[in-house]
């Protein structure tokens, strides 16, 4: 269910299964290793050979840095055996190691610099289902579904056609699903048109502005490549 949701939803990130929390990582793996050989099996089976893994570390607050991930690593080291097989680009198993502060502990202040302290939470989770990412980047599986349909891309615009993802945020709170039926009362260039059709919907739309459709100062012409790719495939030259 997890899976599904993440295939689908915008604004998720990753769905955590949380293995231990503390006020510091020193404490959230002092809590691990206190579960002995019921928490060791829980590793093993997850992150154990031949399975591979990888550590994310977030921090909510602030920006951690390469030295911040490093010390991170070195706390969390007495989890593991040793056998482990580290894989940074396609792993079986994704752990999470989370930390929310309050602040940057750089921010400055006109009452002077502000300082963090401590983080307010650490936890270390494993990644249950990940969503997928929106790094325009990435050219691999894990790239949002929704990028494809990239203002940039499209062949017609207008001044308000919808944002891509807000588009699918919006199909996904009507629920709509394959087969279904979608009406768009005022359509305009199609952005929602186009999100509701992914899903698989029947739609159909209405405009009462007629200059969408000639594209007088309202629609125009944003990928050049991409609505001659349209004219072909219609067959007008």
């Amino acid at each position: 269910a997890a899976r599904r949701i993440c295939e689908r939803a915008v604004l998720v990130k990753a769905v955590l299964e949380v293995w231990s929390h503390g006020d510091s990582y020193a404490e959230v793996v002092a809590k691990e290793l206190a579960l002995g050989a019921e928490g060791r099996e829980r590793r093993r089976r997850h992150v154990g050979p031949p399975r591979t893994f990888q550590i994310r570390v977030a921090a909510f607050g602030r920006t951690a840095t390469m030295e911040d991930k490093q010390q991170v690593f070195d706390t969390v080291r007495p989890l593991f055996d040793g056998d482990e097989v580290a894989d940074l680009h396609s792993p079986s198993t994704t752990l999470w190691a989370l930390e929310e502060r309050d602040h940057h502990t750089e921010e400055k202040t006109h009452l002077g610099p502000r300082s963090g302290g401590s983080p307010k939470r650490t936890f270390l989770c494993r990644q249950v289902a990940g969503g997928r990412s929106i790094d325009k980047k990435l050219q691999g599986g894990e790239k949002a579904f929704f990028q494809r349909y990239d203002l940039t891309k499209r062949a017609v615009l207008g001044p308000t056609t919808l944002d891509n993802e807000l588009a699918f945020i919006m199909a996904n709170c009507a629920r709509v699903l394959e087969g279904q039926t979608a009406l768009e009362p005022f359509c305009g260039t199609g952005g929602i048109l186009v999100a509701l059709s992914h899903f698989g919907a029947r739609v159909t739309g209405g405009e009462i502005d007629i200059r969408v459709v000639k594209g007088w100062r309202v629609a125009y012409t944003k990928n050049k490549a991409a609505a001659q790719e349209v004219s072909r495939s219609r067959g007008a030259g």
